[in-house]
C-alpha cells in the first residue's frame, strides 16, 4: 500500500494561489481544491474554518507579492518604484490585479491600508518628501493612487498595450511631479 499523502496548510494555500493567480477567486472551492490536492475536503476545513478564511490567506499572499513588486528596485528611487510595482503586477498578474483590486473581493480594505501604510514609509525615504506630514504624504498618495489604479486598470483590460518600462517610469514621473508640485505650492502658499 503506497504511504498516504500528507496534506499541509502550506501545500493548499500554494494550490489555491495557484488557481486564484490563472482562474480567480470562482475557481477556488473546497471541491475543486480537494480534486487538484487529490484527496477529500476534509484537509482543507482542518486548516480552514470556512473557505472565506482560506480566500482571506490568498489576500494576504496576493498582497505580499504586490508588496515584492513594489519593493522591487526598478527605477533607483523607491518610491517611484512602487507605482511601477504596481503597473508591473497589475501587467503581468492580470488575474490576481483584477480579482483583488477590481472585483474588490471581500478583505481588499484591509490589503489596501496595509499597503498604504507600507508606502507612506517608503514616502518618507524620499528627500523630496521631508517637509510633508503623514497626513500630506496620505493626500498626495491618495492621489497618485487614483491615477496609479486608473493606469493598471488599463493596462490589465489590455487598453494600453506594448508598453515598456521607461514609458510606465516616464509617465509614472510626469504625473507624480504634477501632484508633488501642486502641494508644495499649497504648502508654500499656507505658510505666506
Amino acid at each position: 500500500m503506497p504511504p498516504k499523502k500528507i496534506i499541509t496548510k502550506e501545500i493548499i494555500l500554494q494550490k489555491a494561489f495557484k488557481l486564484l493567480r490563472k482562474e480567480g477567486f470562482s475557481a477556488i472551492s473546497a471541491r475543486r481544491l480537494a480534486k487538484e490536492l487529490n484527496t477529500s475536503t476534509m484537509p482543507i476545513y482542518v486548516y480552514f474554518k470556512s473557505m472565506e478564511d482560506l480566500k482571506e490567506e490568498l489576500l494576504k499572499m496576493a498582497h505580499r507579492l504586490l508588496l515584492e513588486y513594489q519593493k522591487k528596485n526598478w527605477t533607483g528611487s523607491p518610491f517611484l518604484d512602487t507605482g511601477m510595482g504596481y503597473i508591473k503586477f497589475a501587467k503581468q498578474e492580470k488575474m490576481l490585479f483584477r480579482e483583488c483590486f477590481i472585483n474588490r473581493q471581500t478583505g481588499t480594505e484591509l490589503v489596501e491600508q496595509a499597503t498604504s501604510s507600507e508606502i507612506i514609509k517608503i514616502m518618507k525615504q524620499e528627500e523630496y518628501l521631508k517637509d510633508f506630514s503623514d497626513e500630506e504624504l496620505s493626500e498626495i498618495l491618495f492621489r497618485l493612487w487614483i491615477f496609479t489604479f486608473g493606469f493598471a486598470c488599463l493596462v490589465t483590460q489590455g487598453f494600453i498595450k506594448d508598453i515598456n518600462e521607461e514609458m510606465i517610469k516616464n509617465i509614472l514621473n510626469e504625473n507624480g511631479e504634477a501632484i508633488i508640485s501642486h502641494y508644495y505650492n499649497l504648502k508654500k502658499s499656507r505658510q505666506n
